[in-house]
């Protein structure tokens, strides 16, 4: 065929029968939970408004991709760039990717000599509040277990899978690591993080 549909939103004008192009079947949860926070509804803004719409999903901090066909499902300000070669849409969400029990994240920080280090583990408390850590606000964020320290400081912690970036590391509690051992490694959520760079910059 030298022509191809390539989804249902390039029949919206010319199919009367609308439900049709709706397929598959109901999804109740994600393969990957983790894609819950990401996934995207893309729904029309112009009748008819109970047509089929589309989908996106954060690709990174505050940007999400969808099909360029998809264009008019996206509020015009919000499209970031769309490719020429493929149909391709990139725009300005204020969606994240959220974090959760068990994840599996690697954590990187400065050690002596300029040298980079890392710390894998899984999240263990979600989120961190007085009752875990008393000197943290409440809402703090994440905690991960890993063998990590000083030097993370400041450090970003990131999913061990996409490498997506989750927060930053602000402290961590329990006694010194003996060789092999881990400890409880806070951070603070992107989310939070850029809730306070909307507050604090211009």
């Amino acid at each position: 065929m030298s022509r191809f549909i390539l989804f249902c939103g390039f029949l919206l004008f010319l199919a009367a029968g609308l439900s049709a192009c709706v397929e598959g079947s109901l999804s109740e949860a994600f393969v990957d939970p983790a894609l819950a926070a990401s996934y995207m509804n893309l729904n029309p803004t112009s009748p008819p408004l109970n047509s089929p719409g589309g989908a996106a999903f954060v690709v990174a901090p505050r940007i999400a991709v969808t099909n360029a066909h998809n264009s008019n499902l996206v509020a015009g300000e919000d499209i970031l760039a769309r490719s020429s070669r493929l149909d391709i849409l990139f725009f300005r969400t204020t969606r994240t990717q959220a974090v959760r029990i068990a994840q599996e994240v690697v954590a990187y920080g400065h050690g002596g000599n300029e040298e980079r280090r890392e710390a894998q583990g899984p999240i263990e408390v979600l989120p961190v509040t007085p009752e875990n850590c008393p000197a943290c606000p409440p809402e703090t964020g994440f905690g991960y277990r890993a063998p990590g320290g000083p030097g993370f400081s400041g450090g970003p912690v990131t999913d061990a899978e996409t490498g997506a970036v989750l927060g930053i590391t602000f402290a961590f509690i329990e006694s010194p690591l003996e060789s092999g051992e881990s400890r409880l490694m806070l951070a603070h959520s992107m989310a939070q993080i850029r809730s306070e760079m909307e507050q604090l910059l211009p």
